[in-house]
């Protein structure tokens, strides 16, 4: 595969991104992309109750789960390259935490029971620290008492860490201003590195996210987060010198000589249009902020991502796009697809991988299916709804895959036949609620069922309208 490297690259950049190239590996989800669990095994004290720990519904993709080890804080990860194994050797990746806030606050919270823990009156209260981790108290309760707390001891770390935790993903800016505090005071913490990792490993500035993770692997062996840390440092290199653009939200970097100034605003324009359109056809509010990286080739692509050889653009919490080759910008009907990825993937990560790629194909109004569709139709051929569960890596070849993809197009416009304007938004709920694949297809269709032959039907209707025989 050819290669079109910028001139500023250094040697070693070169080196990493042609290795990264060869050690792709063969996933089409993203890093994050199914979920997590956080190993929080922490008794509750008598006669005090403190609420048990409840696993994070955050996205991140299947793997086979670590084993706890490091935890007195004395491990050191060795610094992952290329050469080591840049993505997981399975196609995905999963991590557990051994070090999280909310365990920080727990363990606080034991420790001031203690007979010799000196509470006295301390800041946070006790109650506020029992609040904090309880998920039944309202969350707009326990920022106020706890900015409150930030106030009376701004040299004390745990008023921050209670906001960050109720903040969460529903106010990010505040979120990342009280994780930087508590990493003023914290500085090598565990728990708190991966916070800041968190927040930061889909901005523009990868620095933060990078010290992080370094911060986490000094305490704990993660292969998955040092591999994550190796593709930061990668994209941080090759992003560096890039030009910048952001306007309501959406950030856009691109290589000097990639892109005109006209050509990087048409593209954020169309990513910000592409981001409401998205929201509305979904049902979902707008996402917020976003990073779009522009690449001038393929090789930059693959050497910061695990997708498959062959993609020409990708959504892993960072819009990543190839420049044309003509001096074009992008594919614009790619962007789309992507952009669709980008808004939904944060509402929907309960929703498995076919919803996502059919309503992507949808949104993007895509073609070329016709001709899977015909042979669907012709030799009444399906995939099993339930087999669609999982992952798209369990299919043996590249024409199942394609057979996959062409289907989840076709279900997704069934259920937008069938349901009208609030068939996604059915559906979305249906999978949010841990229904399967038969039984949202049926609710988003209003019916009790929905056979592989009723889909087969629709495809003969789409296909006649169309003037294509099947």
């Amino acid at each position: 595969m050819t290669s079109v490297y910028r001139r500023n690259f250094n040697r070693r950049v070169g080196k990493r991104a042609l290795l990264g190239c060869m050690l792709v590996a063969a996933a089409a989800g993203t890093f994050w992309a199914a979920s997590r669990r956080e190993l929080e095994r922490v008794p509750s004290p008598e006669p005090t109750a403190v609420p048990p720990a409840s696993a994070p519904a955050v996205a991140i993709a299947p793997s086979a789960p670590l084993e706890p080890s490091g935890l007195d804080g004395s491990f050191v990860v060795p610094h992952v390259t290329f050469e080591s194994g840049f993505c997981a050797p399975e196609g995905g990746e999963a991590i557990e935490l051994h070090y999280s806030l909310r365990r920080l606050l727990v363990d606080e919270l034991h420790r001031r029971l203690q007979p010799d823990g000196g509470d006295a009156g301390g800041v946070p209260s006790l109650s506020l620290l029992r609040q904090a981790i309880d998920p039944r108290t309202p969350r707009e309760d326990v920022l106020r008492a706890a900015e409150q707390a930030s106030h009376e001891t701004p040299d004390s770390p745990f008023p921050y860490l209670i906001i960050a935790l109720a903040a969460g993903s529903a106010d990010p800016q505040a979120r990342l201003a009280a994780i930087r505090q508590a990493r003023r005071l914290l500085p090598r913490d565990p728990a708190v590195g991966w916070a800041i990792a968190d927040a930061t490993y889909e901005s523009p500035d990868l620095d933060e996210a990078i010290e992080g993770l370094s911060v986490y692997l000094a305490s704990a062996d993660s292969p998955g987060m040092a591999r994550l840390r190796a593709r930061l440092e990668v994209q941080r290199d090759i992003q560096r010198g890039d030009l910048r653009m952001e306007r309501d939200g959406v950030t856009v970097l691109w290589p000097p000589g990639t892109l005109s100034y006209p050509q990087a605003d048409e593209l954020l324009a169309a990513v910000d249009r592409g981001l409401d359109e998205a929201a509305r056809f979904t049902g979902s509010p707008r996402r917020g902020p976003l990073t779009v990286v522009v690449y001038p080739g393929r090789s930059e692509l693959l050497a910061v991502s695990c997708a498959r050889s062959w993609a020409a653009a990708l959504f892993d919490g960072t819009l990543r796009v190839v420049a044309a080759p003509d001096g074009g910008t992008v594919d614009w009907k790619v962007l789309r697809h992507e952009t669709l990825h980008a808004e939904l993937s944060p509402m929907a990560p309960r929703a498995p991988k076919w919803f996502h790629e059919g309503v992507a194909q949808s949104f993007a109004e895509e073609t070329g299916r016709e001709r899977k569709w015909r042979l669907m139709v012709r030799n009444h051929v399906w995939v099993p709804f339930a087999s669609l569960d999982g992952s798209f890596q369990a299919f043996d070849s590249d024409s199942d895959a394609d057979l996959a993809y062409a289907q989840s197009y076709a279900m997704v416009e069934l259920m937008r036949e069938c349901g009208g304007d609030g068939a996604l938004d059915t559906a979305l709920a249906a999978f949010a609620s841990g229904a399967d694949t038969p039984t949202a297809l049926a609710r988003a269709c209003h019916r009790e069922e929905v056979t592989g032959k009723d889909l087969l039907d629709f495809l003969e209707r789409r296909l006649a309208r169309r003037g294509a025989r099947p």
